[in-house]
């Protein structure tokens, strides 16, 4: 019970000197758009090649105008879920026209099975009032 008293005690002052909350100036921008993508790897890549491919793609997608954030997920049946999180449409249409002329985000591209590939883009609603 000390133990969870000073852990309570540590969150609890964290909390309320802010050690949780960024600064406005340090926010992350207002999401307008996700884009989603689903795929699946091309017959004999292996899960860890595949990943390491696809993390590496980080690098050129956040050097882009408009991004915000990227997550990447595969569920049992080797279905890959990519969301990239824009500021806006035109941004995100923008990258995806820029990065077809880099050859690095190239060769992660070759991996994907094409006849699986799906492209998305969704508005983003706001939940909270």
């Amino acid at each position: 019970f000390a133990i969870m008293k000073k852990i309570i005690l540590m969150l609890t002052t964290l909390v309320s000197v802010g050690g949780y909350s960024q600064p406005n100036e340090y926010a992350k921008p207002e999401v307008g758009i996700v884009e989603v993508v689903t795929f699946k790897i091309k017959e004999g890549i292996s899960y860890e090649d595949a990943k390491q491919k696809l993390l590496s793609l980080n690098e050129c997608v956040e050097a882009f105008d408009g991004f915000i954030e990227r997550r990447l997920s595969v569920n049992e049946n080797d279905e890959w879920l990519d969301m990239v999180f824009w500021t806006n449409k035109e941004a995100a249409l923008k990258a995806a026209e820029l990065v077809m002329s880099n050859p690095k985000a190239m060769e992660v591209f070759a991996i994907m099975d094409e006849t699986s590939l799906k492209i998305n883009h969704y508005n983003t609603i706001t939940l909270n009032n």
